[in-house]
Order: structure tokens, then C-alpha cells, then sequence
């Protein structure tokens, strides 16, 4: 299987039609924040894509998402995180006051 980050879509379909037959080829690129996929599959003359596809690179300790650059916090879930209000607050003094959150330990 041949993979690559490709600039575009237009570069990573022609990527996927390129080449032998016989093989996977496998294209991922990048518009805003999400990500996509071509990937032809042997035997087959088209290859088909998918939009946000995520699972890693071809190491298990890098995602698509980092290879691409795309931060994996929501907008939606960063701007809840931000906001604050005295529930919140409230909640942090408690924590405080028992000590807060333990220290980590390395082994």
C-alpha cells in the first residue's frame, strides 16, 4: 500500500488513479479543519473518498489528524471549555480545598 499526504483533492485523486492496478493507494488531504481520503483498493479503476476520517498514520503513534495538522478539539467544545460562570468557579474552590488534582506519578 502506497499512502501520502496530498495538497489538495484534485492531487490526491490523480495520486490514486496513477499507478499499477494491482496495489492500494491510498491519498489524505486536508480542507479547513477536516479531513479526507481517497483510496483506490486493487483491482479497481475508481478509487472512492471519505470525508473526516480520522484512525492513524502508519505508525501507531501518529494520527491522520496530526499528520495533517488538524487540532482535534472541537470549536464547539473549546468555546464551552472558555466560558466561565460561578457554578464553575464554585466547583474549582471545592477541588481546592480537598487538595485539588493529584500529582502525577511516574513510574
Amino acid at each position: 500500500m502506497k499512502q501520502i499526504i496530498a495538497k489538495n483533492r484534485s492531487a490526491a485523486k490523480k495520486f490514486c488513479k496513477s499507478g499499477r492496478r494491482d496495489s492500494q493507494r491510498v491519498a489524505y488531504w486536508r480542507e479547513g479543519s477536516t479531513a479526507y481520503r481517497f483510496e483506490r483498493l486493487p483491482g479497481e479503476n475508481d478509487p472512492t473518498w471519505q470525508e473526516g476520517v480520522g484512525g492513524h498514520w502508519w505508525s501507531a503513534t501518529i494520527t491522520v489528524s496530526q499528520k495533517l495538522g488538524i487540532n482535534s478539539i472541537s470549536a464547539a467544545a473549546a468555546a464551552l471549555g472558555a466560558i466561565k460562570s460561578d457554578r464553575k468557579a464554585a466547583s474549582s474552590r471545592e477541588n481546592g480545598k480537598m487538595g485539588g488534582r493529584p500529582k502525577k506519578v511516574s513510574k
